[in-house]
């Protein structure tokens, strides 16, 4: 996760990996993206949208209840 700062873009470095998130310098904290540049995994992931409602429907099939599970 990156932090709220003035700067737009922060960057989080592990010994393996290098990840870019993006988010407004001003206003609310909105993650924008997030760009990985990961040997094993690289890749880009955008967030748009965002207060605007998600059509959801209750899946077809059989639907696990974890809470049952009691772990």
């Amino acid at each position: 996760m990156c932090p709220q700062s003035s700067s737009r873009r922060r960057t989080a470095r592990t010994a393996r990996t290098r990840t870019r998130c993006t988010s407004p310098g001003k206003g609310k904290p909105y993650l924008l993206r997030v760009d990985s540049k990961s040997a094993k995994d690289p890749g880009t992931v955008v967030f748009s949208d965002y207060d605007k409602p998600v059509a959801a429907r209750k899946p077809s099939g059989e639907i696990l209840d974890l809470d049952a599970l009691g772990g």
